[in-house]
C-alpha cells in the first residue's frame, strides 16, 4: 500500500508517456472488477497529460490489458530472470520475457 502505480516515462510534449507499475489484485479479491476501475480511473486521471501509457507484462496478463485497448509494442527478452533473485512463476510457468504493451490515447 501507498505505493505509485504509475510513474511518468518521458518529459513533456506531444510524446509525453506514463508506466503503469505494479497492478495486482489479492487471489481472493481477483474477478470483482477491481483492477478494471482501477485501471479506468488511471486512464481518466492520466490521459489529459500524457499521450500514451506503457504496462510491461507476462503473456498471460497481456490479455487483460488489450481488452483496454493496449497493443503489443515490444519484448524484453529474459527480463524476469536477470532482474529477479529467484525465478517468477505464474500458474506453474516460469517467466522469462517481459511483453511491453501501449496504449495511446486519442488526440
Amino acid at each position: 500500500m501507498g505505493r505509485r502505480c504509475a510513474r511518468r516515462w518521458s518529459r513533456n510534449g506531444p510524446d509525453a508517456a506514463c508506466e503503469l507499475k505494479n497492478l495486482a489484485t489479492d487471489t481472493p479479491y481477483q474477478n470483482n472488477g477491481y483492477a478494471s476501475a482501477m485501471l479506468r480511473y488511471l486512464f481518466v486521471c492520466l490521459s489529459g497529460r500524457y499521450h500514451a501509457m506503457y504496462v510491461g507484462t507476462t503473456p498471460k496478463i497481456a490479455p487483460f490489458y488489450q481488452r483496454f485497448g493496449f497493443v503489443y509494442h515490444h519484448t524484453v527478452p529474459g527480463f524476469f530472470t536477470w532482474n529477479y533473485p529467484e525465478l517468477v512463476y505464474e500458474d506453474g510457468v516460469c517467466c522469462t520475457d517481459m511483453l511491453y504493451l501501449k496504449k495511446t490515447w486519442a488526440e
